[in-house]
């Protein structure tokens, strides 16, 4: 029975161990939901040219804390947003990135506000914030903060379960996003 004890700390100390190691997000982005195939019907031939990626975040390397653990943004925030974008096609949109042609074409920047983890006591929460600036023809005509969180409860505190949430409120962007375009594209100039 003695040298069992001494097996559990040792153990414990290496559990205590990986949960203050940081955890590093990923410039990936899974899409968890598509448009309806009436909406899908709708967005068909609605160009969209997203024509600027920025961070307007004062330090883009750290997006917060769950307990102990330091939680990484994304090494590169310009190219997660792109990935994440690129969502759009399954809700039907023809989205392109930095297109030379953009007359008469919708077009958007769009900049990253916020990305924030956090955690309070069992349950842990994730907000993303993106400003878009919509313009036609480089006059730009509607500027929208879309914001998406997701709460739920803390478990392990894993790279796969941060990484989801964030991917969640992600995907609560796109949502938004696309009901938008769907209405600017149906306004466009013939």
């Amino acid at each position: 029975m003695r040298g069992f004890f001494p097996l559990i700390v040792a153990g414990a100390g290496v559990l205590v161990v990986g949960c203050t190691s940081p955890v590093q997000t990923s410039n990936g982005y899974t899409v968890t939901s598509a448009a309806p195939p009436q909406e899908l019907a709708q967005a068909k031939g609605c160009k969209f040219v997203v024509s600027e990626i920025s961070d307007l975040r004062r330090d883009p390397s750290v997006i917060g804390m769950l307990g102990p653990r330091v939680i990484r943004g994304p090494d590169d925030p310009s190219q997660w947003i792109h990935n994440v974008l690129e969502g759009l096609r399954s809700y039907g949109f023809d989205v392109s990135f930095r297109s030379a042609e953009i007359s008469h074409v919708l077009t958007a920047s769009v900049a990253i506000e916020n990305v924030w983890v956090s955690s309070m006591a069992t349950a842990k929460t994730g907000n993303v914030t993106l400003l878009v600036r919509y313009a036609r023809d480089e006059i730009p005509f509607k500027e929208v903060h879309y914001r998406g969180a997701e709460s739920e409860v803390n478990w392990f505190n894993s790279s796969d379960e941060i990484q989801g949430m964030i991917d969640e409120a992600l995907a609560q962007i796109l949502e938004a996003m696309s009901h938008d375009l769907g209405d600017l594209c149906s306004e466009a100039p013939s």
